[in-house]
């Protein structure tokens, strides 16, 4: 209990700081919890003055806090709940360093955010920043989800950058820890034509993707969302092997 105390009466203190003094100190307040909460809190809930303050306090450590294990989620507060001209600042800040902060721990949430809020133009840019590390991006543990977000946000038709690396190796990722979730993403959100190259890849290993531990999801995505002829020819291989594949750790 003397802790949960403690971090109650510490709240309160902070939640009794002047604007004016989180402005002045604002980067000592990203150094815990309960300081970056605050900053959150205020830039929210304050007036059009004190979100201006507090991002003008800020924007030259744009990059630095986006890394933070604390400030990344005001960054990301910024650019769900500002005006755009934060915004557009902010996406701007964080350009040449997109590989950078995809492969981080705390920048690929930032990037994820910026992307989703991004307009066509900037989301261009950031893929375009990651056009050499597709593939490296898509069997990191940070990265696969910033690939997965380009996925999400380009328009149909328009994967190539990141469709032209996969393509070249569809069942090792389908078979990666991480490639596979790319690839449920790609099944999700391209295009029938774009799709067609990794599905007949697939389909020429149907057997041994229900037995892999990470291939069986993909299979089961595709029964499941694909439907279909896809799923059809999926059946028909099943249809074949059901007695091994119902005593498999993977394919059951």
């Amino acid at each position: 209990y003397n802790n949960k105390d403690n971090k109650n009466q510490k709240d309160n203190r902070l939640d009794q700081t002047s604007t004016n003094d989180l402005i002045l100190n604002i980067l000592d307040y990203f150094k815990d919890h309960s300081g970056s909460r605050l900053i959150q809190k205020r830039f929210v809930e304050g007036s059009d003055e004190d979100r201006e303050n507090i991002f003008n306090g800020i924007k030259n450590d744009i990059l630095s806090l986006s890394q933070d294990v604390f400030g990344n989620y005001v960054i990301q507060k910024i650019l769900d709940f500002s005006e755009n001209n934060h915004r557009k600042i902010t996406i701007q800040k964080l350009k040449g360093k997109v590989y950078v902060l995809a492969k981080h721990m705390y920048g690929c949430r930032v990037i994820q955010k910026a992307i989703d809020i991004a307009e066509d133009d900037d989301v261009e840019e950031y893929l375009e920043e990651l056009s050499d590390h597709i593939t490296e991006c898509i069997e990191d543990q940070n990265g696969n989800h910033v690939i997965q977000k380009l996925i999400e946000k380009l328009p149909k038709g328009h994967h190539d950058k990141i469709l032209k690396e996969i393509y070249e190796n569809v069942i090792g990722l389908s078979t990666h820890q991480y490639g596979c979730r790319v690839i449920q993403r790609v099944l999700e959100h391209c295009d029938e034509k774009e799709k067609i190259v990794i599905l007949k890849e697939i389909e020429s290993k149907v057997n041994s993707l229900c037995m892999d531990q990470y291939g069986n999801y993909v299979i089961q995505h595709i029964i499941e969302k694909q439907k279909g002829q896809d799923a059809d020819k999926i059946f028909e291989d099943i249809r074949g092997n059901v007695f091994e594949m119902s005593i498999h750790k993977f394919a059951r």
